[in-house]
């Protein structure tokens, strides 16, 4: 008798309980293609058809609908015995290895790690900072935190966080320059930007009041790659400059630092994902991606 992964078995119950391979991909966080190569296989392996597709629904074949019965019950008592077992061990153990982008780590990243591993002793988190991209499954990393998502097949990406652009500066820079009423008023006021790999924002698209797109360029003659030195050199109050929110919305709100032209809506908008291979999450790594969402929340405009 041919030995069936149930693993496939399980990927072909959410198909049919969602509906559809999106529906399927979105609750196992993966992509739609992972989820088409999985019934495939399990198709193959069958040697049967067990849906009949058309660009709109699914239908069960009456093998699918056998399969399907046998297919539902091992999901539910996989879903079962992973809570029975989560819910009996409030030890918590296993080593994961992160990787980050510098400033998001250092911010955000580094605390929830200390706090984990405080918290659950027999837990071990490698986290390494760098700005450079890397080969996860290469590498052998467990997850990576990144403003990018993920093209490759092999990789999921969780959004964390919407990350957008805005104009600051700081309340000493205000008193000095005045508040600016347009971009007109920011042409000559100095600058500080961000740049990185031969990209920064020294110029940056937005859109006008009539949902034109335009571009800026700004009167900056200091650009680094450096985000801790960038805001460093915004809180002196000689220069203002062009923030994420992640690295602004906090001292905004604080006063630390005054939003300019707040209704100024720029093009291009990306996230913060969590990347990590097309396996199940270990409980470590779910709940680290549960407390860095939660803190994030905090970058919300």
């Amino acid at each position: 008798m041919k030995k069936i992964d149930p693993k496939l078995l399980q990927v072909f119950a959410d198909v049919v309980d969602q509906g559809s391979f999106t529906g399927a991909a979105d609750i196992r966080e993966t992509n739609v293609s992972y989820i088409t190569r999985q019934i495939k296989k399990l198709e193959s392996e069958l040697n049967t058809s067990l849906l009949n597709r058309s660009t709109r629904a699914i239908a069960l074949t009456e093998s699918g609908k056998l399969v399907y019965d046998n297919a539902k019950q091992i999901n539910e008592l996989v879903k079962n015995v992973s809570t029975i077992a989560e819910d009996q061990s409030d030890k918590l153990s296993g080593t994961l290895k992160v990787t980050s982008a510098v400033y998001l780590g250092r911010k955000f990243l580094f605390p929830i790690v200390e706090k984990l591993c405080d918290q659950y002793p027999d837990i071990n988190i490698e986290l390494q900072l760098n700005d450079h991209q890397v080969d996860i499954i290469k590498d052998r990393f467990d997850m990576a935190i990144r403003v990018w998502k993920p093209r490759s097949v092999d990789l999921i990406g969780q959004k964390l966080l919407d990350v957008h652009l805005l104009l600051a500066a700081s309340p000493e820079f205000v008193n000095k320059h005045g508040l600016p009423q347009s971009l007109d008023d920011l042409k000559d006021l100095p600058a500080i930007v961000y740049g990185r790999k031969g990209h920064t924002n020294k110029a940056f698209n937005y859109f006008d009041a009539a949902g034109e797109l335009r571009s800026l360029d700004i009167n900056a003659n200091i650009c680094i790659n450096d985000a801790e030195q960038l805001n460093l050199c915004a809180a002196n109050g000689n220069r203002y400059f062009v923030p994420t929110n992640f690295m602004a919305a906090e001292k905004v709100r604080s006063g630390e630092l005054i939003q300019l032209l707040p209704d100024l809506k720029f093009s291009a908008d990306e996230a913060i994902y969590a990347v990590y291979p097309n396996r199940e999450l270990s409980k470590v790594a779910r709940l680290l991606i549960d407390e860095l969402k939660k803190e994030l929340q905090v970058c919300n405009l």
